[in-house]
């Protein structure tokens, strides 16, 4: 019986070595596919738990208010009541609801539904820095209910104009329109939605503004104060400390170059003394 010797040639191995980073380029990216998708979950996770949390925290500021109220007795309970809180027939019963425009966070849940819909990455990651901003311009509203009005506009127009444009791109995806108008028109719902994104910052930023003035006002005042009471370096004294640090370099300056001074002169008397002593020599 004859054996049969199988070589691989040069081609062959290099086709072999191709389907194999090829195939490992997949497996890499789709466990990158499978980690971004991951991230976005935890983000969203944690977004929600806390959104549970400040309902709950409301809750509980109805209730300090309920108990506070039902500390006083039961005669005049219902006018004692917090306005969203209403005593029922049997006068033993309060029923109560939290009142919040939550236009706002609807629409930020149908953006956020839509997103889940599109595979473009990059306005996916561009309507995910979108939820995130939107966020916290609620989170500002929600500590202080007086900013209320500032972002009436931003629901009222802003969000759900956003929302249309991309239920628009998710649209011409799912229906595979491929055409230049079409192209066109993904390119300007990408752009509308950086100019969006831009805004909602300095909505965020106006939204702080005054508590940041807030701050900075109060850091003045603390300053004044410590001045005022002798706790703080004066300017006389802060002159004066930085003359006796320009002393102390100009010392440590002077030091340095008195002793290569010193050691050039030793260098010098050294070379003095070893030509006196072959001069003999040179006469011999």
């Amino acid at each position: 019986m004859k054996k049969r010797h199988i070589s691989i040639g040069p081609g062959a191995a290099s086709l072999i070595l191709i389907i194999v980073v090829l195939a490992m380029t997949m497996l890499g990216a789709m466990a990158l596919l499978n980690a971004r998708e991951d991230a976005r979950l935890t983000r969203r996770s944690a977004k929600t738990t806390e959104e549970v949390y400040a309902l709950y925290e409301r809750a509980e500021r109805s209730l300090a208010a309920l108990d506070a109220a039902v500390r006083q007795g039961t005669d005049g309970l219902a006018a004692r009541l917090p306005g969203n809180m209403t005593l029922l027939e049997d006068g033993k019963t309060v029923v109560w609801t939290e009142r919040e425009d939550t236009r706002g966070l609807e629409c930020e849940a149908e953006i956020r539904a839509e997103n889940d819909r599109i595979p473009d990455s990059s306005l996916s990651d561009k309507l995910e820095k979108l939820e995130n901003l939107c966020a916290e311009v609620f989170r500002a509203v929600y500590d202080k209910p007086a900013k209320a009005p500032q972002i009436r506009k931003f629901m009222d127009y802003y969000l759900p104009t956003t929302l249309k444009m991309v239920r628009g791109f998710r649209t011409l995806d799912e229906r595979g329109i491929t055409g230049a108008q079409a192209q066109d028109a993904r390119r300007r719902i990408g752009d509308a939605l950086d100019v969006v994104i831009h805004g909602c910052q300095r909505l965020l930023e106006n939204l702080y503004r005054d508590d940041v003035l807030d701050l900075t006002t109060d850091i003045d005042v603390l300053e004044q104060m410590l001045k005022r009471d002798g706790l703080t370096e004066s300017d006389l004294e802060r002159a004066a400390a930085q003359a006796r640090e320009a002393a102390r370099i100009d010392a440590e300056a002077n030091r340095i170059s008195r002793e290569r001074a010193a050691r050039g002169n030793v260098s010098a008397q050294g070379g003095q003394a070893s030509a006196t002593a072959t001069r003999p020599n040179d006469r011999t």
